[in-house]
């Protein structure tokens, strides 16, 4: 016991009302910093003292360091297991939650866990969470009214060049952390353990916490499931607050946005603003010592902050336990939601029926995907349905150059920004079948999310020049019917997917995740994936506009077309000369890596040349090849092949080092 708190060993504090039995019970949530546990202590001692007598408190810190190889399900599971052990033998009338930081996403999936127990929802639960979830002597979440988000960071962060510059520096070494892992994770898919970096223990804390991973996105999923239907029985209604801190360079308003809760219709949600705090000091409540002019504007401002924090937690309500008279001043600091951020829609649309999204390969920024959704969308329109049924993203994540293609934890991360745009377009479109067209590493992208991804689901998909394995194990997807019919498109001279990502998935073992399905097809013995062939051409060739009506016909209606024929676009068969040198691809990376190292000179001659191959023009402010062909020739003693290898280190090094992550 210290002053009243049962101190437990999993990060679990309790202090229990005097003088009355509690009907109350207040829930606080820290993430990982130990001030704010201690600034949120010493909030609830406060309320109870001066205005809650009849509430419980209870602190629960989630997680340990960002760099712990702990998992965010643990932390979910010992905090409803602390709140199953409680309630049983204490009864409240409300029960409201105050959650800080990174243990938003903790909050809302311990709620998902209680509700997720019924029947007729869409989304899916986690297996670790199946057990916990059938609880039936549970009801404590009944008694769950608010949920407050102090800089809730709901959507999971994203490392941003707005941020301070050694907020920036932190993160980014997250990122170094997650390529150490990344590379291990490399050898242990050659093992079959591909889980290792991306299921499994041995990923930081931190990094399962980044937007667009998993934890985050099927929480995002299964909280819009269960609180932004049509009204159910089994319907999770939960007023929210979100406390945004005004000076907060780490966390704009777009990643506190609860963009699933906020269309609800029978539960309030509010966006109040916090003056002159970040995301550290949105807690930092109580008077500091010292008479200095300084310290006295200073503690008047904290005692503002503590005025509207505590309306925050409050409720209008007199029967309440958390009845507070001065409630109505949160309508003075509330912003709308439609002002906060400008690329947030003001209420979902349930009349679209179909949403594609159409996403580019490597070096590429998707100008034909902006193409393909104009004619996606005209022959909605015309032909097949209403007018404006069908809805398309055709966003760029950026240009991927070919050096961080051939890394499997950066293609990671364009998977984690596809999933964040996908629990986007479900809040904003929730009847909509969601469809997909990728070309190149677009296919690895949609193979990747449906096969790590819960509650990822295509219903109709198109691959083009694929980059996934042949061999790639779509069994479980279609069981799990996160597919319904993909449509994979061969050509008849694809040199890119037959040359780079086939021959080096041949070399690598399959460690790398990349093979040639745009070249061979899939070997899937399912209906549910057709291989179609063969667009006469390369690595483009079905994306030929003369195919764009037979994709509308698919995506819209679901016609398949004839996985054989001879036509203009079409031929049955590759060439024979074509097919034999396919044989010999793992040949090509290995002549280009001799070239390098041997052919010394004519390397450097062109090295400049290559510049946009690798992505290296896009780099500013930093060393260029230039100056590492400066360095080579300076040392003139040493042999070709170790300049090579000092160049080509340094060269790598002043990539990686800017690739934000």
């Amino acid at each position: 016991m210290s002053n009243g708190w049962a101190i437990e060993t999993d990060g679990w504090q309790f202090k229990a009302s005097k003088g009355r039995e509690a009907r109350g019970l207040l829930i606080c949530l820290s993430g990982f910093k130990d001030h704010i546990t201690q600034a949120l202590k010493d909030y609830c001692e406060e309320l109870q003292q001066v205005h809650f007598t009849g509430v419980d408190m209870a602190v629960f810190s989630c997680f340990q360091s960002k760099l712990s190889g702990e998992l965010a399900s643990e932390a979910v599971i010992r905090l409803v297991k602390r709140l199953d052990q409680l309630c049983l033998h204490r009864q409240y009338d409300e029960i409201v939650f105050l959650s800080h930081g990174f243990s938003a996403p903790v909050a809302r999936k311990a709620l998902i866990i209680t509700k997720h127990n019924c029947d007729g929802y869409d989304s899916e639960l986690e297996d670790e969470y199946v057990e916990l979830s059938n609880n039936s002597d549970r009801t404590w979440h009944n008694a769950v009214k608010e949920i407050v988000f102090a800089s809730g960071n709901t959507r999971g962060w994203l490392s941003s060049p707005r941020w301070k510059p050694a907020d920036w520096l932190i993160y980014n070494f997250y990122g170094w952390v997650a390529f150490v892992y990344g590379v291990l994770g490399v050898f242990a898919s050659a093992f079959g353990d591909a889980k290792l970096i991306f299921g499994g223990q041995s990923i930081p804390i931190i990094y399962q916490l980044r937007r667009g991973a998993p934890f985050i996105f099927n929480t995002r999923m299964q909280w819009l499931d269960v609180t932004s239907r049509p009204l159910q029985n089994n319907r999770l209604s939960v007023d929210v607050t979100h406390m945004l801190p005004t000076d907060d360079r780490m966390i704009s308003a777009i990643e506190i946005i609860d963009i699933e809760m906020s269309f609800k219709q029978t539960s309030e949600v509010m966006f109040v603003e916090i003056q002159d705090t970040n995301q550290d000091t949105i807690l930092d409540l109580f008077d500091k010592k010292g008479t200095g002019a300084a310290n006295l504007r200073e503690n008047k401002k904290r005692a503002k902050r503590r005025e509207l924090i505590l309306a925050c937690v409050g409720r209008s309500d007199r029967s309440s336990p958390f009845f507070m008279q001065n409630r109505q001043i949160l309508k003075a600091h509330e912003i709308p939601l439609k002002y906060l951020d400008d690329s947030v829609n003001a209420k979902p649309d349930r009349t679209i029926r179909s949403f594609v999204f159409v996403i580019h390969g490597i070096r590429d920024t998707g100008a034909w995907a902006k193409k393909i959704a104009s004619h996606l969308r005209i022959r909605d329109d015309h032909v097949y349905t209403p007018v404006g049924k069908l809805r398309t993203d055709t966003q760029s994540y950026g240009y991927f150059a070919a050096l961080p293609f051939l890394l499997p934890w950066v293609r990671r991360t364009k998977v984690e920004w596809l999933m964040d745009r996908f629990a986007t377009a479900r809040a904003l479109y929730p009847e909509a079948e969601m469809h997909f067209i990728g070309h190149s590493n677009g296919t690895y992208l949609a193979a990747t999310a449906m096969r790590d991804y819960l509650n990822c689901k295509f219903e109709r998909v198109i691959f083009a020049g694929s980059v996934v394995k042949s061999k790639f194990d779509w069994q479980p997807i279609i069981e799990a019917k996160r597919i319904r019919l993909l449509l994979n498109y061969k050509a008849t001279a694809d040199w890119v997917v037959a040359f780079l990502p086939k021959a080096i998935g041949r070399l690598t073992f399959g460690a790398l995740e990349l093979g040639g399905a745009g070249h061979d097809g899939f070997s899937c013995d399912d209906s549910a994936i057709r291989n179609v062939g063969y667009a006469i051409g390369g690595h483009s060739a079905a994306l030929d506009d003369n195919n764009w009506q037979e994709f509308a016909d698919f995506i819209v209606k679901g016609a398949v077309p004839p996985a054989s024929r001879n036509t203009e676009q079409f031929a049955p068969h590759r060439s024979t000369w074509f097919t034999a040198l396919v044989q010999i691809n793992f040949l090509f990376p290995l002549a280009i890596a001799l070239t390098f190292v041997f052919v010394e000179d004519i390397f450097i001659s062109n090295l400049l040349n290559l510049n946009d191959l690798f992505g290296f023009s896009k780099l500013q402010g930093f060393p260029r090849l230039s100056f590492i062909k400066t360095i080579y020739d300076s040392y003139g003693s040493i042999p070709g092949a170790y300049k090579f290898a000092m160049a080509a280190a340094f060269n790598l090094l002043t990539y990686l080092s800017l690739f934000r992550l």
